[in-house]
């Protein structure tokens, strides 16, 4: 190992080395012995680097001689590559002169057969041509006939058409008329069915603190059905009889509690006002009037709990006006939606031109005639009402409630209790702080003082929509938002006073202000997809004559048109995106078949030269019609 290049002298030194070893001994220490020994050293390291020196020289030039080596490869290689690639340019080169000549020589070929082939069908075209030459003067010859016979065809294929269309006409007029007497023996027999078991033993249910009430006549405590009835009313309220004269907390509180977790009148679409505050005095007999209401009539009977509210003496005024309000307003969308829905049979079927088939709720009828029943104590209290003189300015069919002067009592009433509530509220509506449920609330009872009092007061029911028109006015933004449901009552007023041009106009310009609360409410009350207003407003607008419409009236029927336009849009889109296809079909139906009677009509004004295709009134009918032509039946 001590032959190495790269062992160092420090590793020499503790070789095993007999003679360097002795060589130590004999230097023993003296000092020349240690100047020698780092001579020694030195001469040792140098010539170990000498060593390394030619080491590292040698490998130097072994690689440069590699390196030359390698770049003579690289050389020859790319002289080959230069080769191969010139030789393989050549061959190609060939080749594709070779296909080129081959796909020349195919071409000629090709272009020579077509060239013959040209030929002889130029030849058979021109006989061909020669033939139809022929067969042309042949066709003109029986053309004569043809056209005769075609002419024929299409009046034979038209009177068909007209055949097939009065039958389908006709099944569906039949299918809806089956279905309607279907729901109205329905409806009949479920009404008579009441009135003969007027409180069937369902609907009593009696606490066990209470059982002893059913052995003494002196009360009795009603329950309504559990849930709701058709109409909507909340039915969890109990109510003793024996408390209608004391005026008891007993009943009143958890009546209270009840309306405010529910309202009683208003739809789901219109805002929902708070209940007031009980006072120190209790009213007496409003639960009992409202437990008998919707047993037999559903909202109708709040015709007569309005009745008998409104001749109540006062003993709480904000209770009083609370109920009579939201009574009086139900009772009044009710009767005159159902009258729209009925219209609109009629106008589907081209009925002559009459009023509106207002059936007034008689009192005489509310309720059932027992008197082992403790509703005798309501009964007293209705005999001053049926007792008053039943004499009607009128024909009559202005009347919601029978007898007449019921109604006159309770539009003087309303009349009185809106009066208050504005004077109350004035400060408010002049700084624009007012409450928006509350001028809701005023705007509704304005509408029902208008159509109660159109048979018997006509100048409070001008004064009643001149109120209307100043609280529309002055707050044009809120107000319309919160009457999204007054959109039947608005077109009663305006069929009732004349303002559609079917009736002569009411005097004193309550034909006017009548149109004018419809074109500030009319789009607000509109529910966005809601079918019924289509039908509500295409029968109303059927109803106006030709030769009745003047230029206000042209006016008002033009704003119809189009809020029957806007209705059907918004009524097919909702259908179109409805998954309930099978289940939608017959409203679909009922929707297209309003394009008939809205064509004859608006043909009819054209005839009468009141309006064109491109007027404002004939734009929306048409625009109308053509939304329901894209509804499908299915």
């Amino acid at each position: 190992g001590s032959d190495l290049p790269w062992r160092h002298s420090r590793t020499r030194l503790d070789s095993p080395d007999e003679q360097f070893r002795a060589s130590l001994r004999d230097a023993g220490g003296a000092s020349w012995q240690q100047e020698a020994m780092g001579e020694a050293a030195d001469s040792l390291v140098a010539s170990e680097l000498a060593t390394i020196y030619q080491l590292v020289k040698a490998k130097s030039e072994r690689l440069m001689e590699r390196e030359h080596q390698l770049h003579c490869s690289e050389c020859f290689v790319a002289e080959a590559a230069a080769l191969l690639v010139g030789a393989a340019k050549a061959r190609l080169r060939a080749e594709v002169d070779e296909l080129l000549r081959r796909s020349q020589q195919e071409l000629k070929k090709e272009a020579n057969a077509q060239r013959k082939r040209l030929e002889d069908l130029f030849q058979k075209a021109q006989e061909e041509f020669r033939k139809a030459v022929t067969w042309r003067k042949e066709a003109r010859v029986m053309k004569g006939a043809a056209v005769q016979e075609k002419e024929s065809h299409e009046k034979l294929q038209k009177k068909v058409q007209e055949l097939v269309r009065r039958e389908k006409a006709l099944r569906q007029q039949h299918a809806e008329e089956k279905e309607r007497w279907v729901e109205e023996k329905e409806k009949l027999e479920r009404q008579a069915a009441l009135q003969e078991r007027p409180f069937p033993e369902a609907h009593r249910v009696l606490d066990d603190s209470q059982q002893h009430l059913l052995r003494s006549s002196s009360s009795l405590a009603l329950r309504r059905p559990q849930g709701r009835d058709s109409e909507g009313l909340p039915l969890d309220l109990q109510v003793r009889m024996d408390d209608l004269d004391a005026g008891s907390e007993s009943w009143s509180v958890p009546f209270m509690e009840a309306l405010d977790r529910e309202d009683l009148c208003y739809p789901p679409s219109a805002p929902v006002p708070s209940a007031p505050k009980l006072g120190s005095e209790e009213l007496q007999a409003h639960a009992a009037w409202w437990g008998v209401d919707t047993v037999a009539f559903g909202h109708r009977g709040l015709w007569g709990c309005a009745a008998l509210l409104a001749a109540e003496p006062v003993k709480s005024q904000e209770l009083q006006s609370w109920f009579l309000r939201r009574w009086a307003w139900q009772a009044l969308l009710t009767d005159a939606s159902s009258l729209w829905q009925s219209a609109s049979v009629l106008a589907k079927e081209k009925r002559p031109l009459e009023n509106l088939p207002l059936q007034p709720f008689d009192l005489r009828q509310w309720l059932p005639d027992q008197r082992d029943r403790p509703l005798v104590k309501l009964r007293r209290r209705l005999r001053p009402l049926l007792a008053q003189s039943e004499d009607v300015a009128g024909d009559g069919h202005l009347l919601w409630l029978w007898p007449a002067s019921a109604q006159r009592a309770l539009a003087g009433a309303l009349w009185r209790d809106v009066r208050q509530q504005l004077l109350t509220s004035e400060k408010a509506l002049r700084l624009g702080r007012a409450d928006p449920s509350t001028l809701a609330q005023a705007a509704r009872s304005l509408l029902c003082v208008a159509a109660l009092s159109l048979d018997a007061s006509p100048d409070d029911a001008q004064a009643a929509l001149r109120s209307l028109a100043r609280l529309c006015a002055g707050h044009a933004e809120e107000l319309p938002s919160r009457m999204a449901d007054a959109l039947p009552v608005l077109l009663w007023l305006a069929d009732a006073t004349g303002a559609t041009g079917r009736c002569p106009p009411a005097t004193g310009g309550t034909t006017e202000l009548t149109a004018k609360a419809l074109q500030e409410l009319g789009f607000a009350s509109l529910e966005p997809g809601h079918p019924a207003a289509v039908h509500v407003i295409a029968a109303a607008l059927l109803r106006a004559p030709a030769e009745a419409v003047t230029k206000p009236t042209l006016s008002l029927l033009t704003l119809m048109a189009e809020l029957l336009h806007k209705a059907a849009e918004s009524a097919v889109a909702k259908l179109e995106k409805s998954t309930a296809q099978m289940e939608d079909a017959l409203e679909r139906r009922s929707l297209r078949a309003w394009r008939g009677p809205l064509r004859r009509w608006l043909e009819h004004l054209q005839e009468a030269g009141i309006c064109s295709r491109t007027s404002p009134l004939g734009a929306w009918v048409n625009g109308s019609i053509g939304v329901l032509d894209e509804l499908p039946l299915y």
